[in-house]
Formats: structure tokens, C-alpha cells, sequence
């Protein structure tokens, strides 16, 4: 993470924590698809990529849900998808897992 402020980082990873039951298994998972897709190791980006401007990734948990609910669905009709440990994702899936990872590090 670069240019993301760690105050921003540690917000985001915090929001993000509260979107699932088991944080660490969401961020193992997040590891196993990067070891798979490395392109895809930068927070930075894949908070862009995932919410948009930075201000959309200070969003609360129930808007995060939602919106990652929608790029989920999008992912599937558009055949974003790819597969990791034998589960097929929507790629949205894997990068918020990604993220999750990534934010950890910090």
C-alpha cells in the first residue's frame, strides 16, 4: 500500500473485517488468489477497482455489502470469474478477499 494512507487503510480494513464472520479465513483466501493472480497485490488499485474514488471506500458496512453484492452478480452475468482452491468466485469476490490480505500486512 503506497498511496493509500495507513488512517484510510486501517479504515477500510476495519470496514471490511465487518463484512464477514471470519476475517482470517477471507484474508487466507485473499492470499491463495494472489499467489494465483500477483498482478492483482496492490491495495491501492484494488480499492479503486473495487469501490471507485477513495471516498466510496470509507462507505459503512451495510452499503459495502451491498455494492459488492452488485459487482458480484455483474462478475457472474459477464463471466468475471476465476477459480481458487476449487470454488468458483466472481473476481469482486477474490479481490475483496485480496484486499482483506493485503490490508493485514500494513
Amino acid at each position: 500500500m503506497l498511496a493509500m494512507e495507513r488512517s484510510a487503510g486501517a479504515e477500510l480494513a476495519f470496514t471490511l473485517s465487518a463484512l464477514f464472520k471470519d476475517p482470517e479465513r477471507v484474508a487466507a483466501l485473499g492470499r491463495r488468489y494472489l499467489a494465483h493472480y500477483p498482478e492483482d497485490a496492490d491495495a491501492d488499485r484494488l480499492a479503486v477497482a473495487l469501490f471507485g474514488d477513495t471516498t466510496r471506500s470509507q462507505a459503512d458496512a451495510a452499503t459495502m455489502r451491498a455494492d459488492l453484492a452488485r459487482q458480484r452478480e455483474r462478475d457472474f452475468r459477464d463471466g468475471e470469474v476465476v477459480v481458487v482452491d476449487g470454488w468458483l468466485l466472481a473476481r469482486s469476490e477474490a479481490r475483496v478477499c485480496a484486499l482483506s490480505a493485503l490490508l493485514q500486512q500494513v
